[in-house]
């Protein structure tokens, strides 16, 4: 098990361990092509020269000493079977040229098409994360190219959700909301959803429209959760939490100038709050109409403690045929719409939740998630915002949380962030929970 401080998106692995000192840096894989040299670092030693000398190490670390080649093949799917080989030419400044010689065996089963697949994926893609990791401008041509690498990978693993956030500042991470709005003198809203539409595309090009299960609108969260304990009842006032821990921003629009801002939304429960989202959702969904995914429509993302009742009736009132995307806790299947009648509710379609039981010895009993007929997921609790790989969990659990939570008797894995990177937050520390890169946080 290596130390904790090794762990992380940018460490690729230590081939050799610590002991070697020997820290290893990933390629960056969303460049055009593998980077020219790749330095090592050396981390501090952590083993004096009698245990070095006991273990039959150099009394002196050497840094890259041994460093680690992996290959990935891709196997099509009309691939015949049988055992293919090949040869790898090795090129290292100063030593001669080594061929490593490659066999690979490929199998007489094809994995089904990403569409018909069982199981579920759900993994987050962070415009913020990749634009600050490389340097560019937020929604540049360089961006989006780079964004469009991420997602092609996110296609290809077999990736079924998609995340569009309606509010700044929340849990994923995001600091401008893909629908930018501009205030009329009637106090109505235009709408624009030009980076909504282009976010969509790019997830169709490298999604096949049937392997997309859910479209969550970002439009409740964090932001909105009472200050102390959020669930004792005398946080709300007339069903709607009060004293918040923020308040909800969103990206506006200046038509003459192309530049965007940011502004408040309206108080939570006024007739301006409902007015604003009834405008917003109406542009969300005839984007996601054009593309045929209107039916994959789900409002997001609350956590710990859901929604109050009349958050869900006012959404409900707005687009009363669509659900709701969580992911928390406790997971759960439905939030209520009426005080009085319990049983008017409405479904949460796709729950991403912590808890999932524990998972049966094989031998004795065997569950098969893949067959719940719910979008329950599960995931390793990480904060608020996504499970990626700094500074946890460990590159293994990673491996192997699709086939734990398949086994412990969920659909599959949610929650993953596919490129959050670790960045340099507000106050100039690194910072891995994504939110707290936002000065707001």
């Amino acid at each position: 098990r290596w130390p904790r401080r090794y762990w992380g998106g940018e460490v690729y692995g230590h081939p050799v361990g610590v002991s070697l000192g020997m820290s290893f840096r990933r390629f960056r894989g969303l460049v055009d092509g593998p980077v020219g040299a790749v330095t090592p670092t050396a981390p501090t030693e952590r083993l004096d020269a009698k245990r070095r000398a006991a273990l039959g190490l150099p009394a002196k670390p050497v840094p890259a000493a041994i460093v680690p080649i992996w290959v990935t093949v891709d196997v099509p799917a009309g691939a015949r079977a049988g055992m293919y080989a090949g040869t790898l030419a090795v090129s290292v400044k100063g030593r001669k040229d080594v061929a490593v010689p490659i066999e690979l065996e490929v199998f007489d089963w094809a994995l089904p098409a990403l569409k018909d697949r069982a199981s579920e994926l759900s993994i987050y893609q962070s415009p913020d994360t990749v634009a600050a990791f490389y340097k560019v401008p937020l929604w540049s041509r360089r961006h989006w190219a780079l964004m469009e690498r991420s997602v092609k990978l996110l296609g290809e693993i077999g990736n079924h959700t998609i995340a569009i956030p309606l509010v700044t500042r929340e849990q994923l991470g995001h600091a401008e909301s893909f629908v930018r709005v501009t205030r009329k003198p009637d106090g109505s809203y235009d709408c624009n959803t030009a980076v909504m539409d282009r976010y969509l595309d790019l997830y169709l090009k490298h999604h096949d429209r049937d392997q997309i299960d859910a479209v969550c609108l970002l439009v409740w969260g964090m932001t909105s959760m009472p200050k102390g304990n959020p669930f004792k009842t005398d946080k709300y006032v007339n069903g709607w939490p009060s004293d918040t821990r923020g308040q909800y921003m969103v990206t506006t629009l200046d038509p003459k100038t192309g530049q965007v801002g940011e502004m408040p939304l309206p108080p939570l429960g006024s007739a301006e709050y409902k007015a604003f989202w009834r405008q917003v959702l109406a542009a969300a969904r005839a984007s996601l109409a054009r593309r045929g995914l209107a039916d994959k429509m789900l409002l997001g993302l609350p956590a710990d403690p859901g929604v109050p009742v009349a958050a869900a009736a006012m959404f409900h009132d707005l687009q009363p045929d669509v659900g709701w995307f969580l992911a928390c806790h406790p997971g759960g299947t439905r939030f209520r719409y009426d005080p009085k009648d319990r049983r008017k509710t409405v479904p949460v379609v796709h729950s991403e939740r912590v808890y999932t039981g524990a998972i049966p010895d094989p031998a004795i009993k065997r569950l098969f998630g893949w067959q719940d007929k719910q979008m329950k997921l599960a995931f390793n609790r990480y904060g608020f915002g996504p499970v990626v790989l700094y500074p946890d969990p460990s590159l293994w659990a990673l491996r192997v949380v699709q086939e734990a939570d398949l086994a412990a008797n969920h659909r599959g894995a949610g929650r993953l962030g596919a490129d959050y990177w670790t960045m340099t937050g507000a106050a100039g520390k690194r910072v891995s929970f994504t939110y707290r890169y936002l000065p707001s946080r």
